[in-house]
Formats: structure tokens, sequence, C-alpha cells
């Protein structure tokens, strides 16, 4: 699989700047020439695709689910697209629980904001947002994201590189280079980077994922 540095879309991270953030090879973002992000998705780890399409035919939800890559799967939910924070930490605190995995769910805005919200069956461990201050237009640092639980929670992760990447407010200038960085580092589902539900309706695909290979999931069936 080609990494970001490879290709030519914009906002992508290059070989220098992957290596400089301790990350080796970043799985590239979406085949598109979106200039900026609006996404979703929560990565499941040790969940079975069958089992997390069952709790979310049994919650009402439409989502596609792609099929596990380093024993992860990822949804891409239609509700969460609405880009509502406690509605994604809702799902994904409510699949944790159910599903009995560890949980990470992701928010892209624009490709200026990446938040995520990280969940154990029962608990919420961490939560992070790349700009807190964007939507009051102060320049504020990175808040939260704890490198050591994250790397807890998926089993891999160099904890200094992992938060060179949580901390960074240079280098990192567009959400989706944030998103690859941390799931390359924590060996997640490439699948997750630069994808939503909302782009999976417009005929994309995520990164090494044939569109056929995709479970469709809705309320009724």
């Amino acid at each position: 699989m080609p990494g970001v540095g490879d290709s030519d879309v914009p906002g992508v991270l290059t070989p220098a700047l992957a290596l400089s953030l301790g990350v080796v090879t970043v799985p590239a973002a979406a085949p598109s020439l979106r200039m900026g992000s609006f996404y979703t998705n929560i990565t499941l780890r040790h969940a079975a695709a069958a089992a997390a399409a069952d709790a979310l035919r049994a919650l009402r939800r439409q989502a596609y689910i792609a099929p596990p890559v380093h024993g992860t799967v990822v949804v891409f939910d239609q509700g969460t697209e609405r880009q509502n924070p406690e509605e994604l930490a809702r799902l994904a605190g409510t699949l944790s629980e159910r599903l009995g995995c560890a949980a990470l769910g992701v928010l892209n805005h624009d490709d200026d904001v990446l938040r995520y919200t990280l969940h154990e069956p029962g608990r919420a461990l961490d939560s992070y947002d790349s700009a807190p201050g964007y939507f009051d237009g102060s320049n504020t640092p990175p808040r939260g994201g704890d490198a050591e639980r994250l790397r807890d929670a998926f089993g891999h992760g160099d904890r200094a590189a992992l938060e060179r990447v949580l901390r960074d407010t240079e280098a990192l200038g567009m959400a989706v280079d944030r998103h690859a960085a941390l799931v390359e580092l924590l060996r997640l589902n490439p699948a997750a980077v630069g994808m939503g539900y909302t782009y999976l309706e417009r005929g994309e695909s995520p990164v090494g994922v044939d569109a056929g290979a995709l479970l469709h999931v809705t309320p009724g069936g």
C-alpha cells in the first residue's frame, strides 16, 4: 500500500515529516481531491464485524463497517456525521460496552480540527481536541489526549512519538494528517483515515478496501 508521502493529494504527510514525528509509513488519505474533510468514524479493537453489525442494528443505526485489519474494524455511522461530539462519544461508549472492546471515535472538522473519544467497556478513558479554540477564534494548544492510554487500549505505539503527534501545532497542518499518524503508530485499520459515511454514500472507498467488502447495516436488516 502506498504511503502518504507517495501521494500528490493536498494535505498529506511527506516522508521527511513522517520521520520527524516518529512515523515510518503513514496510510494514505482517501483518494479524493477534497480541500477539507468532514468525517466521523469509530474504530473497534478485537470486535467481529458481524457482532458490530448486530449491535448497530439493535441500536437502529445506519452504517457501513470496514473489514478487520490489525485486529480492528471501523464503523462509519450515518448519524454521527452531524459532527456532534456528544453523539459520537455516546455511540462509541455504547459499542464498547456491548462488544466488550476498546473504541476510538474520531471526528475531523474541515481538516482544521481533529477530535477523538476513547472508551473501554464501562467507562470513557480519554478525549482529545487538536484545536479547542477553533470555534471562538482563539489560538489554543491541543487539549486532552493521553498517549499512555491510547497505547494501552490498542497494544501498540511509541509513547514519545504519540505525544509528538498529539501536541504538534506546526508540522501537522491538516487533521487528516494527524489522524493518519495516529492510525499508523497505533497499528489501527487504515480504512478510518479520511473516510466517513457521507463519502461512502458518494461512492468513495476507504484506503485498501474494495467497496464490495464493506458491510452495510440498516435499522431494518
